[in-house]
């Protein structure tokens, strides 16, 4: 049994050990039996006194088998046989009277350095010889020196060869013992380094595996359960193409043999999840180093940026969508601007003939045309949300809905069903009733369109909290969640891609315009808000509209007040870029007896207000004068001008915060196309506010 001393040692030195120990305990054994059986003898043919000493030693060698038991006292062991030896031996020489006995135990205490060399280390095989050397000393005292010279002469060559052979044996061992720790410590190196890459491995939320040349797994970390939920055996082993969505497995096909042929390649791919989601990763493939363990194999690191995607897609969808908004803000202001014209025309038109005349009735008909137009060019500036604005309002969303429900549900028919729950009790959102009864009601009919054969509407209400960073489109704070979903037909990810943009619709021809889903988006985006959809085909359509919650007091004035006579005679200053609109407002107020200014751009209308004889009652301007802000022009005009009323004239809104601005300062705002009438009325207003606030 090996003891706890020897445990710690290196294998070479334990071995040794060992090895020590058996050949003392077998020396032991061997020495104790003859020198029993010797002193057996001496009893029998000498008497006692020559028998004592081979008593006295057989219970050293007893006592040196009993210490061998240890391998770590092997060495100890050695010393008591050897010392029990050259005691035994030097007392049988003084009592030995025949020449004949002395030299046999000359020659036996010859064989001492041999018992050391199989028991001891070199240094006790060299304290042996000189004790062994002493013993002869003492034997040749009483006797006859050159007895001994034989037996000394063969001690001297077995302790040389013992001594030498001990000191190279031991060489060996120590050298045996250094590789044996280094390789312990370059093994215990490799196991740490392997230790601490495994921790790494198995802890990161990256993906790490090993591929062979066929694309089989060989190592699977344990963050393919945490993240995908695989566990590690249905993968080691296989190549599992179901894996990798069907879109991008010839991407990652081709990454993988590029990363075989060149060494390192790069891509991204969706992996599939447990429950049959996928999920982005950015996927590194590095080939292994001909001296490594796997020789050719693919070492890869699959790092999961699905969030990062989603934030990115949410981006350009977003640039996409302001794309589309100002394309439809510009179309539909340069489209407002040719309605007022007609509208414009058509309604002098109308006022100049006489009662009865029969191109009264064609007339009517373009105006009520031009309003059509008109409240179309309405939703595309609501999608580019550049609509003409009011001041802000406040509308309970949970209200309105529940007044809106009864028409939800004749909109609807009888084989929908439609159900509320309506949690956000009296909370208020920024936005007036109006544009709350438009975004409920387009996807109420949009929902509606879904479910031809029959369904369930659901229209839902209550308050969100949105933390910083949560919604990657809207601030933290308050909000109001409405949600309208429906068991219809769903929508393809291709359809969900374009639902909110202008004129896109999957109904036949003659169903809708395409316009309010776009709307929708349009009014909610402009309040602050964001929409969203989701949507399986076969499984309905769900769409989340979350808009925040109104301050607490709102105090800004009415835009709209009462109009009254407007004086005659009035300079008004008309600024517009637009030479058919700028001309036919003009004619409209000279018409009507007051002296007009015309300015065709920013310039000029600056120049004409600095003239000093020169002074403006009214100043009625476009939003956008070319390349130049309309408003930041009127600043101008206002300063020159401070009494002057001030007509803001447009399809393109200002910010709501600017719109209450010019409200508080007596501006009236009116949206294009409008007729003389709406012209002269807004005028009056203008007036009217401008006197009373002066």
């Amino acid at each position: 049994m090996v003891d706890e001393a020897v445990k710690m040692q290196p294998e070479a030195l334990v071995s040794d050990f060992a090895r020590r120990a058996s050949s003392a305990r077998a020396i032991a054994a061997v020495f104790m039996a003859m020198t029993l059986l010797a002193s057996a003898s001496s009893l029998a043919m000498t008497g006692p006194l020559m028998a004592l000493p081979q008593f006295l030693a057989c219970f050293v060698f007893g006592w040196a088998f009993w210490v061998a038991r240890k391998p770590s006292r092997a060495s100890f062991a050695g010393a008591i046989i050897v010392t029990g030896m050259l005691l035994q031996y030097l007392a049988s020489f003084h009592f030995a009277v025949r020449t004949e006995q002395r030299l046999g135990i000359a020659y036996f205490i010859a064989l001492s350095p041999l018992v050391a060399k199989a028991t001891m280390r070199a240094r006790g095989v060299v304290v042996c010889g000189v004790a062994g050397a002493l013993t002869f000393v003492l034997m040749a005292l009483p006797a006859r020196w050159q007895e001994l010279v034989a037996p000394a002469y063969y001690f001297a060559a077995t302790s040389l060869v013992a001594a030498f052979a001990a000191i190279a044996a031991e060489r060996a061992l120590r050298a045996h013992v250094r590789e044996e720790l280094r390789a312990a410590h370059a093994l215990s190196g490799a196991r740490e380094a392997e230790g601490r890459y495994r921790l790494v491995a198995e802890q990161v939320s990256d993906l790490v595996s090993v591929l062979d040349d066929q694309g089989r797994h060989v190592y699977v970390s344990p963050s393919h359960e945490r993240v995908l939920g695989l566990r590690v055996s249905d993968l080691i082993g296989r190549a599992s193409p179901n894996l990798v969505h069907p879109e991008d497995y010839q991407g990652v096909a081709d990454a993988f043999s590029k990363a075989l042929a060149d060494g390192t390649s790069f891509t991204v791919a969706r992996l599939t999840c447990k429950d049959g989601s996928y999920r982005w990763f950015h996927i590194r493939f590095s080939r292994t180093e001909p001296d490594s363990a796997l020789p050719g194999a693919v070492a890869t690191s699959a790092r999961d940026i699905t969030e990062q995607q989603r934030l990115t897609i949410a981006l350009e969808e977003t640039r996409r969508m302001e794309s589309l908004g100002r394309l439809a803000g510009g179309v539909a202001h340069d489209f407002n601007n040719l309605l007022l014209v007609i509208q414009a025309c058509a309604d002098l038109a109308t006022r100049q003939l006489p009662p009865g005349h029969s191109a009264k009735g064609d007339l009517n008909d373009i105006l009520l045309t031009t309003e059509r137009a008109a409240a179309l060019t309405k939703q595309l500036l609501t999608f580019a949300r550049r609509q003409v604005l009011g001041t802000r309002q406040r509308s309970p969303v949970g209200t309105v809905v529940e007044e809106l429900s009864p028409i939800i549900a004749r909109l609807c028919g009888k084989d929908v069903r439609c159900t509320f729950a309506l949690q956000s009790g009296n909370a208020e959102v920024g936005a007036s009733a109006v544009e709350l009864e438009q975004i409920v009601m387009n996807l109420a009919a949009n929902a509606r369109d879904a479910m031809a054969a029959g369904g369930t509407l659901e229209v839902r209400s209550q308050p969100r909290t949105l933390r910083d960073g949560e919604h990657p489109a809207l601030p933290g704070g308050q909000y109001v969640e409405l949600t309208v979903a429906d068991s219809g037909v769903g929508m393809s990810p291709e359809v969900q891609a374009r639902i909110f943009e202008p004129f896109f619709t999957t109904k036949p021809a003659g169903r809708g315009t395409g316009l309010g889903l776009a709307t929708v988006f349009g009014l909610v985006t402009q309040r602050g808000g964001h929409v969203a959809v989701s949507s399986t085909v076969g499984r309905g359509t769900e769409f989340r509209v979350l808009l925040p919650l109104a301050p607490h007091e709102t105090t800004s004035s009415s835009v709209m007040r009462a109009g009254r006579a407007v004086p005659q005679a009035l300079s008004v200053l008309v600024v517009d870029d637009e030479d058919s609109v700028r001309t036919l407002i003009a004619r409209i107020l000279n018409d009507a007896g007051h002296r007009v200014t015309q300015a065709a751009s920013a310039e000029m209308a600056i120049a004409a207000s600095k003239v000093a004889a020169q002074r403006f009652d009214v100043i009625l301007t476009d939003v956008v004068l070319g390349a130049n802000d309309g408003l930041a022009t009127l600043d101008t005009l206002r300063a020159a001008n401070p009494e002057a009323a001030v007509i803001v004239m447009s399809g393109y809104s200002p910010t709501p915060e600017r719109v209450e601005e010019l409200a508080a300062q007596g501006a009236e705002l009116l949206p294009k196309p409008f007729g003389a009438s709406q012209l002269m009325t807004a005028l009056g207003r203008a007036r009217s506010g401008a006197v009373t606030s002066s």
